[in-house]
């Protein structure tokens, strides 16, 4: 499972997931998820970031297909790359739908892998696009962030008090951090760490923070809530 979110903030974009994908293994009879390392965000175009949850193998495909276009092509950004996104995730649905229906009959089609993804880019102008896992795009610009996978639902809750489109991308990186470890410190959504989080400046390169970064964002996030249990409190 994963968690993937953007935040358009006022010099760029944050975006944030899980780090691990959980993969099925049946021995003896019994079956257990392994869980292994993964990064899931991924640069398509010199200032455009893709995050994806759902299907690995469909997510690849979507992100190779993206990568893959001509320069000038992917150079126009989001608007341009979001079609293409379509039409991949409609061929590689397609394939999928036919492997699963030839394996488990017609039934096998309500099991067959979906993806979800967010687009995002700050130049020329700050963009948030979701793409569903029907290949509908929603631009998300104006709401100031987009969210997808699992605990979905629970971050658009947490993040109506926010206006993230006044948080620095230094500051935002901190609630950023903050909803995805929550979301996979709950147990309920079999996401797990780490944390992983990338910043697009306005009239810069993607930038991956390093674990050393995270880590300093998790005692920056240690301390905000500190601080706002104490001044609960107080009051």
């Amino acid at each position: 499972m994963t968690i993937a979110l953007a935040l358009r903030c006022a010099d760029g974009i944050v975006v944030a997931t899980d780090g691990k994908v959980t993969r099925a293994s049946t021995s003896f009879r019994e079956v257990a998820g392994i869980a292994q390392r993964t990064n899931k965000t991924h640069v398509v175009a010199p200032r455009v970031l893709v995050s994806g949850a759902g299907e690995l193998a469909l997510i690849h495909a979507v992100v190779e297909r993206l990568a893959s276009l001509p320069e000038e092509e992917r150079a126009r950004g989001v608007d341009a790359l979001a079609p293409h996104a379509t039409a991949a995730i409609a061929q590689a649905r397609a394939e999928a739908n036919a492997r699963y229906a030839a394996i488990y009959g017609p039934a096998g089609l309500q099991q067959a892998p979906r993806a979800y993804f967010i687009l995002a880019q700050a130049d020329p102008e700050p963009r948030i696009v979701y793409v569903s896992e029907d290949g509908d795009v929603e631009d998300q610009t104006h709401l100031g962030y987009a969210v997808t996978g699992s605990g979905d639902l629970i971050v658009h809750v947490r993040l109506q008090p926010w206006d993230v489109t006044t948080l620095a991308t230094d500051h935002a990186a901190v609630l950023a951090y903050g909803l995805v470890k929550d979301t996979i410190d709950s147990g309920t959504f079999r996401v797990s760490d780490p944390v992983q989080v990338w910043t697009l400046p306005r009239g810069g390169a993607p930038d991956e923070w390093s674990p050393e970064r995270v880590a300093k964002l998790a005692e920056r996030y240690r301390r905000f809530r500190a601080g706002m249990q104490d001044l609960l409190r107080r009051s």
